[in-house]
Order: structure tokens, then sequence, then C-alpha cells
């Protein structure tokens, strides 16, 4: 009678164990899709310098392709733009790493810089950067000139950045 005891007792034992070790390796895998990813480094907003060579970092998804265009605005009126392609686009093709960079030639004026991204799914991002490069004595005349006058100097940025609003 024991010996039947035992046996049934192994024999329970041996399924549970079994079930248990089937229930803690699934068979189904979870596959993690490479997500995709644009970030500037250094120039995350627009920017005024008097620097005309710019060192642009990113980082993006891997595979996917940066292509870097610098437009230089021709218009001589203060209230239109009109940008004329400067040279031809910068093609970055990112690696394993994730970073890309590369160094930019600007013209003295109002500058708009196009990040165009072909990610590897054949999805696309465009980012626009406005770089103004001005002379060292332009900024300091700006810069007085704000300080003399600030309400002149608010009604300026509200102007810059498209606010309708009057200070």
């Amino acid at each position: 009678m024991l010996k039947k005891f035992m046996v049934c007792l192994s024999v329970l034992f041996l399924l549970i164990s079994l079930s248990a070790i089937a229930h803690a390796n699934p068979e189904n895998k979870i596959v993690e899709e490479p997500q995709t990813f644009f970030r500037l480094n250094n120039l995350t907003r627009n920017l005024t310098t008097n620097d005309p060579n710019l060192f642009v970092s990113f980082n993006a998804s891997e595979k996917s392709t940066v292509t870097i265009s610098v437009f230089h605005n021709t218009s001589l009126a203060n209230d239109e733009e009109k940008f004329v392609l400067v040279d031809e686009p910068v093609m970055v093709e990112v690696g394993t790493i994730q970073r890309g960079f590369t160094e930019l030639v600007l013209r003295k004026g109002t500058n708009k810089i196009e990040f165009k991204v072909d990610f590897e799914k054949g999805e696309e991002l465009i980012v626009n950067r406005v770089v103004v490069v001005r002379d060292i004595e332009e900024v300091k005349k700006q810069l007085t000139d704000s300080v003399v006058n600030p309400r002149d100097a608010i009604k300026n940025i509200f102007i810059a950045t498209g606010t309708n609003s009057k200070p």
C-alpha cells in the first residue's frame, strides 16, 4: 500500500513539475520593432551667430539617411522671404552608432537649414531651422537698442515669432 502511494505521489510530482516548466518557458517571443527617431544635438532652436561655419551634430535611427539643404534669403525686403538653395544638399547615412555630423558654410544674413530624414521603413521627417549670420557690430547695436528701448525690442520679438498680440 505504501509502495502504491509513493508511486502515485512521484507520478503526480513529475506531472506538476513538467507543467510548471512548460508555463515558465513560453514559445512566443517578443519582437521589438526598431524605433524611428531624429534629434538635433547642438541646433535645438533657431540661432543668431557671427560665425559662418556651423558644425551640426544629430542622432537618428540606424540605417536612415539625412539630407541637409542650406537655403539663403535673397529678398531685399524685410517682410518677405525668398530662399534660394546655396550648395548641393549634403547626404549623411547613419550607421550603428546612430550619430551623424557635418560642417555647413552659411552666408551673411538669414539662412534656412532643412533636415530631411528618410527612415528605413519608408517614413520621412522634415525639420527646419533658421540661422541668422550677423557681424559683431550688428549684434552689439541690436543689443544696445534693446536696452535703450525695451518696448521696441519686445515688439520685434513678437513680430519675429509671429505672435499678433501687442506688448
